[in-house]
């Protein structure tokens, strides 16, 4: 059969998304929906999938709320959850005892902490975590979270910022000699679309999904 792909932007705000969802179901027919990329987004869609009783195929979101908390039997995703990805470091991350967090103040990087931390725990019981970083989505000061990080002296770091952030991130964080001598394990940072952009000031050693 022959598909129509409709496409709309919901600006990343999840009250927009959903009145785009209701556009598309309502006016246009549309039999699914799919996209959606920041969490809280695919959480409003994935509130609207049970409502409307119509697919839902999460192709970005990450939160594990996505199919579980807040799942339903009209939502699907694609990728693999924050639990999932952080399961994947853990392996690599037990040789480490004290840790620092820092990660997007929103589903996405909250999910990816509590499951990361829930996980680590379980592997390594005597593991600490010295410091937690919630900078908002978008608007990271770099300088201060890193000099929060530095301050509290883990072992280890684990990040979850992503896009400008990540870059920003990398850059205080070279320029203070944060990532010397410090395991660093991150989320999505080896993915081509956010390794890409920060190119030859990419630190080394990094441990990467």
């Amino acid at each position: 059969k022959k598909i129509e792909m409709i496409s709309r932007d919901d600006a990343g705000k999840p009250g927009d998304a959903v009145k785009i969802a209701e556009e598309l179901v309502v006016n246009e027919k549309v039999v699914m929906v799919t996209g959606t990329f920041l969490s809280n987004i695919g959480l409003a869609v994935t509130d609207f999938a049970l409502q409307k009783k119509v697919f839902f195929l999460a192709a970005e979101p990450l939160a594990d709320q996505v199919v579980w908390e807040k799942g339903n039997r009209y939502t699907f995703r694609l990728r693999a959850s924050t639990h999932m990805q952080a399961a994947m470091l853990v392996e690599e991350a037990v040789k480490a005892k004290k840790w620092a967090t820092i990660a997007p103040n929103y589903a996405y990087g909250q999910d990816a902490v509590k499951s990361f931390e829930a996980l680590l725990k379980k592997a390594q019981p005597d593991v600490e975590f010295v410091v937690k970083q919630w900078p908002a989505l978008g608007r990271i000061d770099a300088g201060a979270e890193v000099q929060a990080i530095l301050a509290a002296k883990p072992d280890a770091i684990y990040n979850v910022t992503f896009g400008g952030d990540l870059a920003k991130f990398v850059k205080e964080g070279a320029a203070r000699g944060l990532f010397k001598d410090r395991t660093v394990v991150s989320l999505l940072t080896g993915e081509p679309e956010y390794a890409d952009p920060i190119g030859a000031d990419m630190p080394e050693g990094w441990i990467v999904t």
